[in-house]
Protein backbone atom coordinates (compact mmCIF):
# COMPACT_ATOMS: atom_id res chain seq x y z
CA UNK A 1 0.00 0.00 0.00
CA UNK A 2 1.25 3.18 -0.98
CA UNK A 3 1.20 6.07 1.84
CA UNK A 4 0.90 9.34 -0.08
CA UNK A 5 1.85 11.39 3.17
CA UNK A 6 4.48 9.30 4.07
CA UNK A 7 6.24 9.42 0.28
CA UNK A 8 6.00 13.42 0.61
CA UNK A 9 7.18 13.85 4.18
CA UNK A 10 10.74 11.72 3.11
CA UNK A 11 10.89 13.64 -0.01
CA UNK A 12 10.48 16.59 1.85
CA UNK A 13 13.38 15.10 4.37
CA UNK A 14 15.43 14.06 1.20
CA UNK A 15 16.41 17.72 0.31
CA UNK A 16 16.04 17.04 -2.69
CA UNK A 17 13.24 17.19 -5.53
CA UNK A 18 9.41 16.72 -4.61
CA UNK A 19 8.49 14.85 -7.28
CA UNK A 20 4.40 15.32 -8.20
CA UNK A 21 3.20 12.20 -10.47
CA UNK A 22 -0.55 12.60 -10.13
CA UNK A 23 -2.76 13.57 -13.50
CA UNK A 24 -3.35 17.10 -14.28
CA UNK A 25 -6.56 18.39 -11.88
CA UNK A 26 -5.81 15.26 -9.28
CA UNK A 27 -2.66 16.67 -7.40
CA UNK A 28 -3.64 16.71 -3.67
CA UNK A 29 -2.80 20.52 -3.37
CA UNK A 30 -3.37 19.99 0.67
CA UNK A 31 -0.33 17.63 0.95
CA UNK A 32 1.67 19.28 -1.47
CA UNK A 33 1.55 22.75 0.13
CA UNK A 34 3.25 20.82 3.28
CA UNK A 35 6.19 20.35 1.79
CA UNK A 36 6.63 24.06 -0.42
CA UNK A 37 5.78 27.79 -0.02
CA UNK A 38 3.19 29.07 -2.36
CA UNK A 39 6.31 29.51 -5.13
CA UNK A 40 7.60 25.60 -5.21
CA UNK A 41 10.60 27.00 -3.00
CA UNK A 42 10.77 23.30 -0.90
CA UNK A 43 10.92 24.00 2.95
CA UNK A 44 13.82 22.13 3.41
CA UNK A 45 15.85 21.13 6.93
CA UNK A 46 19.53 21.64 6.94
CA UNK A 47 20.65 18.34 5.69
CA UNK A 48 19.33 15.06 4.48
CA UNK A 49 17.66 12.80 7.32
CA UNK A 50 19.28 9.56 8.30
CA UNK A 51 19.09 6.49 9.61
CA UNK A 52 19.91 6.86 13.78
CA UNK A 53 22.87 5.45 14.70
CA UNK A 54 20.76 3.41 17.89
CA UNK A 55 18.68 1.67 15.15
CA UNK A 56 21.88 -0.37 14.59
CA UNK A 57 23.18 -1.37 18.15
CA UNK A 58 19.95 -0.90 20.37
CA UNK A 59 19.25 -4.77 21.62
CA UNK A 60 15.47 -2.94 21.22
CA UNK A 61 15.41 -2.37 17.74
CA UNK A 62 17.28 -5.76 16.30
CA UNK A 63 15.83 -8.03 13.54
CA UNK A 64 13.12 -10.22 15.31
CA UNK A 65 12.31 -13.27 13.60
CA UNK A 66 9.09 -13.62 15.86
CA UNK A 67 7.19 -10.77 14.48
CA UNK A 68 5.22 -11.49 11.28
CA UNK A 69 6.58 -9.86 8.35
CA UNK A 70 9.39 -8.25 10.19
CA UNK A 71 12.09 -6.42 8.64
CA UNK A 72 14.55 -3.70 9.88
CA UNK A 73 13.46 -0.59 11.46
CA UNK A 74 13.21 3.06 9.60
CA UNK A 75 13.81 5.54 12.10
CA UNK A 76 15.68 8.78 10.71
CA UNK A 77 16.44 12.35 11.53
CA UNK A 78 17.49 15.80 10.79
CA UNK A 79 17.36 19.17 11.86
CA UNK A 80 17.58 22.34 10.79
CA UNK A 81 19.03 25.80 12.33
CA UNK A 82 18.21 29.63 12.50
CA UNK A 83 20.28 32.20 13.43
CA UNK A 84 19.35 33.53 17.34
CA UNK A 85 20.05 36.47 19.02
CA UNK A 86 19.23 38.03 22.75
CA UNK A 87 18.24 41.63 23.29
CA UNK A 88 19.58 43.26 19.98
CA UNK A 89 23.17 42.11 20.76
CA UNK A 90 25.36 41.89 17.68
CA UNK A 91 26.32 38.32 18.92
CA UNK A 92 24.50 35.44 16.84
CA UNK A 93 24.18 32.03 17.93
CA UNK A 94 21.73 29.41 16.77
CA UNK A 95 18.69 27.86 17.54
CA UNK A 96 18.10 24.10 16.93
CA UNK A 97 14.81 22.03 15.65
CA UNK A 98 15.08 18.82 15.19
CA UNK A 99 12.55 16.25 13.02
CA UNK A 100 12.43 12.48 13.47
CA UNK A 101 10.53 10.37 11.30
CA UNK A 102 9.29 6.59 12.91
CA UNK A 103 8.22 5.00 9.46
CA UNK A 104 8.70 1.28 11.09
CA UNK A 105 9.48 0.76 14.79
CA UNK A 106 8.13 -1.37 17.88
CA UNK A 107 4.63 -0.89 19.61
CA UNK A 108 6.54 0.92 22.29
CA UNK A 109 9.54 2.60 22.05
CA UNK A 110 11.95 5.39 24.71
CA UNK A 111 14.49 7.09 22.86
CA UNK A 112 16.79 9.14 25.33
CA UNK A 113 17.79 12.88 23.77
CA UNK A 114 21.18 11.73 22.86
CA UNK A 115 19.83 9.42 20.73
CA UNK A 116 17.45 11.61 18.76
CA UNK A 117 20.30 13.06 16.74
CA UNK A 118 23.88 13.46 16.78
CA UNK A 119 24.28 16.96 16.21
CA UNK A 120 22.26 17.51 19.69
CA UNK A 121 25.46 17.41 21.39
CA UNK A 122 26.81 20.25 19.82
CA UNK A 123 23.70 22.86 20.47
CA UNK A 124 24.17 26.32 21.40
CA UNK A 125 25.77 26.23 24.75
CA UNK A 126 22.99 29.53 25.83
CA UNK A 127 20.05 26.92 25.53
CA UNK A 128 19.35 24.49 28.02
CA UNK A 129 18.60 21.53 26.31
CA UNK A 130 15.24 21.22 27.08
CA UNK A 131 12.61 20.35 24.21
CA UNK A 132 9.09 20.32 23.49
CA UNK A 133 8.40 17.32 21.39
CA UNK A 134 4.86 17.71 19.02
CA UNK A 135 3.47 15.35 17.28
CA UNK A 136 1.35 17.41 14.13
CA UNK A 137 -0.80 14.73 13.66
CA UNK A 138 -2.22 13.58 17.33
CA UNK A 139 -0.97 17.29 18.86
CA UNK A 140 0.41 15.12 21.67
CA UNK A 141 3.01 17.29 23.39
CA UNK A 142 5.79 15.73 25.29
CA UNK A 143 8.62 17.17 27.01
CA UNK A 144 12.38 15.87 26.27
CA UNK A 145 15.19 16.74 28.07
CA UNK A 146 18.27 14.89 29.88
CA UNK A 147 16.46 13.02 32.19
CA UNK A 148 13.34 12.12 29.88
CA UNK A 149 13.38 10.73 26.73
CA UNK A 150 10.43 10.43 23.78
CA UNK A 151 7.71 7.93 24.65
CA UNK A 152 6.89 6.60 21.29
CA UNK A 153 3.40 4.09 21.38
CA UNK A 154 2.52 2.83 18.19
CA UNK A 155 -1.54 3.76 17.44
CA UNK A 156 -2.82 0.04 15.95
CA UNK A 157 -6.88 1.70 15.70
CA UNK A 158 -5.03 4.46 13.29
CA UNK A 159 -4.77 2.19 9.96
CA UNK A 160 -4.38 5.06 7.84
CA UNK A 161 -1.38 6.58 9.45
CA UNK A 162 1.48 3.86 9.55
CA UNK A 163 3.93 6.17 10.74
CA UNK A 164 5.15 8.93 13.21
CA UNK A 165 6.44 12.65 12.77
CA UNK A 166 7.51 14.40 15.53
CA UNK A 167 8.99 18.00 15.65
CA UNK A 168 11.51 18.90 18.50
CA UNK A 169 11.40 22.36 19.15
CA UNK A 170 13.90 24.05 21.59
CA UNK A 171 12.64 25.63 24.91
CA UNK A 172 14.00 29.20 24.55
CA UNK A 173 14.82 31.27 27.37
CA UNK A 174 12.08 33.42 29.11
CA UNK A 175 9.79 30.45 28.31
CA UNK A 176 9.09 30.55 24.79
CA UNK A 177 8.64 28.27 22.13
CA UNK A 178 8.44 29.16 18.16
CA UNK A 179 6.35 26.33 16.44
CA UNK A 180 6.68 27.74 13.00
CA UNK A 181 4.64 27.24 10.34
CA UNK A 182 2.41 24.25 11.69
CA UNK A 183 1.03 23.52 8.20
CA UNK A 184 4.44 23.05 7.07
CA UNK A 185 6.41 19.52 7.28
CA UNK A 186 9.93 21.10 8.04
CA UNK A 187 7.67 24.22 10.51
CA UNK A 188 10.51 26.00 10.93
CA UNK A 189 13.72 26.22 8.41
CA UNK A 190 16.02 28.67 7.08
CA UNK A 191 14.15 29.39 4.12
CA UNK A 192 11.98 31.18 6.25
CA UNK A 193 13.21 32.08 9.13
CA UNK A 194 16.26 34.69 9.00
CA UNK A 195 16.33 35.54 12.57
CA UNK A 196 14.91 34.95 16.50
CA UNK A 197 15.17 37.55 18.83
CA UNK A 198 14.35 37.29 22.40
CA UNK A 199 13.87 40.31 24.45
CA UNK A 200 13.94 40.84 28.12
CA UNK A 201 13.15 43.40 30.75
CA UNK A 202 10.12 45.71 30.87
CA UNK A 203 9.15 44.97 26.98
CA UNK A 204 9.72 41.23 27.03
CA UNK A 205 8.83 38.81 24.24
CA UNK A 206 10.19 37.17 21.22
CA UNK A 207 10.92 38.06 17.47
CA UNK A 208 10.62 36.55 14.76
CA UNK A 209 11.64 37.72 10.64
CA UNK A 210 10.51 36.23 8.11
CA UNK A 211 11.42 36.30 4.35
CA UNK A 212 9.14 35.28 1.45
CA UNK A 213 11.94 35.96 -1.57
CA UNK A 214 14.70 38.33 -1.24
CA UNK A 215 17.16 39.39 -3.98
CA UNK A 216 20.18 38.06 -1.66
CA UNK A 217 19.47 34.41 -1.67
CA UNK A 218 20.32 34.53 -5.08
CA UNK A 219 18.00 32.27 -6.95
CA UNK A 220 19.17 32.51 -10.27
CA UNK A 221 16.33 35.54 -10.49
CA UNK A 222 13.07 36.08 -9.35
CA UNK A 223 10.75 33.53 -11.47
CA UNK A 224 7.79 35.30 -13.75
CA UNK A 225 4.91 33.85 -11.89
CA UNK A 226 6.15 34.24 -8.28
CA UNK A 227 3.66 35.72 -5.89
CA UNK A 228 4.43 39.23 -4.77
CA UNK A 229 2.28 38.03 -1.56
CA UNK A 230 1.72 35.63 0.66
CA UNK A 231 0.06 34.88 3.82
CA UNK A 232 1.43 32.29 6.01
CA UNK A 233 0.37 30.45 9.85
CA UNK A 234 2.45 30.93 12.52
CA UNK A 235 2.58 29.76 15.96
CA UNK A 236 4.50 30.27 19.24
CA UNK A 237 4.00 29.02 22.76
CA UNK A 238 4.18 31.78 25.30
CA UNK A 239 5.22 31.86 28.38
CA UNK A 240 2.84 31.66 31.37
CA UNK A 241 1.46 35.27 32.19
CA UNK A 242 -0.32 37.02 35.24
CA UNK A 243 -3.69 37.34 35.00
CA UNK A 244 -3.43 41.25 34.28
CA UNK A 245 -1.19 40.99 31.13
CA UNK A 246 -2.03 40.14 27.68
CA UNK A 247 -0.09 38.94 24.95
CA UNK A 248 -0.01 41.26 21.67
CA UNK A 249 1.48 40.68 18.46
CA UNK A 250 2.70 43.21 15.87
CA UNK A 251 3.72 43.20 12.78
CA UNK A 252 6.06 45.16 10.99
CA UNK A 253 6.97 44.95 6.97
CA UNK A 254 9.24 48.51 6.19
CA UNK A 255 7.84 51.33 7.78
CA UNK A 256 4.20 49.61 8.40
CA UNK A 257 3.05 48.77 11.68
CA UNK A 258 0.50 46.27 12.25
CA UNK A 259 -1.44 45.21 15.16
CA UNK A 260 -2.34 41.35 14.76
CA UNK A 261 -4.76 39.52 16.55
CA UNK A 262 -3.64 36.04 17.23
CA UNK A 263 -6.15 33.09 17.65
CA UNK A 264 -5.37 31.24 21.03
CA UNK A 265 -5.11 27.77 21.36
CA UNK A 266 -4.31 25.67 24.38
CA UNK A 267 -2.35 22.50 23.39
CA UNK A 268 -1.89 19.85 26.50
CA UNK A 269 1.35 20.68 28.15
CA UNK A 270 3.14 18.51 30.11
CA UNK A 271 3.37 18.51 33.83
CA UNK A 272 6.83 19.71 34.37
CA UNK A 273 6.58 22.40 32.14
CA UNK A 274 2.63 23.78 33.15
CA UNK A 275 4.00 26.30 35.44
CA UNK A 276 6.43 27.52 32.94
CA UNK A 277 4.19 27.72 29.50
CA UNK A 278 0.76 29.03 28.78
CA UNK A 279 -1.17 28.98 25.42
CA UNK A 280 -0.30 28.89 22.06
CA UNK A 281 -0.75 32.04 19.73
CA UNK A 282 -1.10 31.94 16.21
CA UNK A 283 -1.09 35.13 13.41
CA UNK A 284 -1.72 35.15 9.75
CA UNK A 285 1.43 36.90 8.72
CA UNK A 286 1.60 38.62 5.72
CA UNK A 287 4.95 37.80 3.25
CA UNK A 288 6.17 40.32 0.30
CA UNK A 289 8.67 39.78 -2.13
CA UNK A 290 11.74 41.32 -1.48
CA UNK A 291 10.89 42.72 2.24
CA UNK A 292 11.54 41.20 5.32
CA UNK A 293 8.51 40.88 7.96
CA UNK A 294 9.00 41.25 11.58
CA UNK A 295 6.48 39.76 13.70
CA UNK A 296 6.50 40.14 17.74
CA UNK A 297 4.72 38.69 20.30
CA UNK A 298 5.12 40.82 23.88
CA UNK A 299 3.92 40.45 26.63
CA UNK A 300 2.39 44.10 27.98
CA UNK A 301 -0.44 45.01 30.94
CA UNK A 302 -3.83 44.99 30.04
CA UNK A 303 -5.29 48.10 30.08
CA UNK A 304 -7.30 48.99 33.34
Amino acid sequence: MVHLELNALVATLSTGPVAVGDKIGLINKTLLAKTCTLDGFILKPDQPAVLNDFVYHSPLLRFSASEKNSCFYEITSTFATVHLRFNQSSTITTATTFYILFAIFPSTLQINMTDIHHQINNMNPYLNHTFVAFNNKTKEVQLVDKTRGLHIVKQHSVIDIPFQFWTLYPLLPGNWVFLGELEKFIAVNRIRVTLIELHNGEKRGISIFLQKFLESQQIWHKPKDINEKECIQVSVIAPKIAAEEMIEVEQIIGAKKTVLTPQQSNLSIPLPLRNHLGFTYTVQALLTYNQATHLKFGIKYKNP
